[in-house]
């Protein structure tokens, strides 16, 4: 009887110990180096100056609401009376588009550019991509552009079984600038919260890791290591974006704008740069980025999800508690 009254404040306590060991632990994989203060105060300035023009921004959508709408669904026609939509290809054209244009994009700030040097996650020390001779740069194009089929040839496979078993229908009006915000925002959730079991599930299976292990190769991640990925890790992340799109009704502008948005944030994590115009700067409560993916890839954990910390706190505590109990039940 003793043991069974007391075993709650065991579990408490075990609770409360693995909770500082988790926050010791994140603090050792903090990055040793620290921005210097005018540079911090740079950021807080450029933060300050971009929170204050996208609360406006935000705030037209709403009382200019019939103007942003009448942009957008002429834009939409536009594109419908371009075929953009007519065929299921729209989207992995896209993708095609926007991988290499945003990964040259990155590896051009990142060896032409050494103003952006202070802006990396570890200053200016970090290492920089390799100059590399003539041959060895064509063999890396043509790597890339090896990596970009594998990375595409999923959401081809995709797309074409999508046609054969689901009639392509164009709506004929574009959803309203809020909708389209909301459904973005709303798919990469679902997106990060499917991602995130999976990457979890790769780290703490060993069978599972071999799949992953490829996109792990390289501590010195750079911008190309975003479609560093194996065939079947590839095809997952492939399949939960198209399963995250269908899951929240996406309209054909939604898909087409969060295929952008979702590239450029992939090839962003893995810049290796921690810019004060990132999400992760500009609301740090609410998405991951460069900075904490930088930290995963050279450590392992934490930071399992992609773009929205919240979901990794909630893993966090998930994991605390369920140690918590098993120590509750050895003390008990």
């Amino acid at each position: 009887m003793y043991k069974f009254t007391t075993a709650p404040f065991r579990l408490l306590k075990s609770k409360q110990y693995m909770d500082s060991k988790m926050q010791t632990m994140t603090n050792k994989l903090a990055p040793t180096y620290q921005e210097p203060k005018t540079l911090q105060n740079r950021r807080e300035q450029i933060v300050s100056v971009s929170r204050i023009i996208i609360f406006s921004w935000l705030c037209s959508l709403v009382f200019f609401a019939d103007w942003w709408n009448l942009q957008i669904n002429h834009f939409y026609r536009v594109l419908v009376d371009l075929g953009v939509f007519t065929s299921n290809l729209a989207e992995p054209l896209a993708v095609i588009i926007c991988f290499p244009l945003f990964i040259g994009m990155f590896n051009y700030f990142a060896s032409r550019v050494p103003s952006l040097d202070v802006w990396k996650v570890e200053g200016e020390t970090q290492k920089k991509p390799n100059i590399v001779s003539s041959w060895k740069k064509e063999f890396r194009l043509r790597l890339g552009i090896l990596r970009t089929l594998l990375y595409i040839t999923p959401i081809l496979l995709f797309e074409i079984l999508r046609s054969q078993f689901f009639a392509h229908k164009v709506p004929v009006q574009a959803p309203g600038a809020l909708e389209l915000l909301a459904g973005v925002l709303l798919a990469l959730f679902v997106y990060d919260v499917l991602f995130t079991v999976g990457h979890l599930a790769m780290h703490k299976v060993k069978k599972l890791y071999k799949w992953h292990a490829p996109h792990h190769s390289n501590k010195n991640i750079q911008a190309v290591d975003t479609i560093e990925l194996s065939l079947p890790e590839a095809a997952g992340e492939v399949f939960i974006s198209i399963l995250a799109l269908n899951l929240t009704f996406a309209h054909p502008l939604t898909r087409l704008v969060y295929d952008i948005v979702i590239v450029y944030l992939l090839v962003e994590l893995h810049s290796g740069y921690n810019l004060p115009l990132s999400l992760h700067s500009l609301f740090p409560k609410i998405f991951y980025g460069g900075k904490q993916h930088y930290d995963h890839h050279c450590y392992g954990a934490p930071y399992y999800c992609k773009f929205f910390s919240p979901l990794d706190k909630v893993l966090h505590s998930f994991n605390n508690i369920q140690r918590g109990e098993t120590a509750g039940r050895k003390n008990s």
